[in-house]
């Protein structure tokens, strides 16, 4: 199995147990609390402000 095939996945099994936050909104949210485990950031978001706020909250 390759790591998209297992990120895909893994994904899917939390969004059936209502573990995964979407959107930047929900993201946020969660980091902000110290309760996300994994956050994945599409390589191909123009919103230069998404990822500036995402990485800023992880550093």
């Amino acid at each position: 199995m390759d790591i998209m095939t297992a990120l895909k996945l893994v994904l899917r099994k939390s969004r059936a147990h209502n573990g995964l936050a979407r959107g930047l909104h929900e993201a946020a949210k969660v980091i902000e609390k110290h309760a996300a485990h994994l956050c994945v950031l599409a390589e191909d978001c123009d919103q230069d402000d998404y990822v500036k706020l995402v990485k800023s909250l992880y550093a």
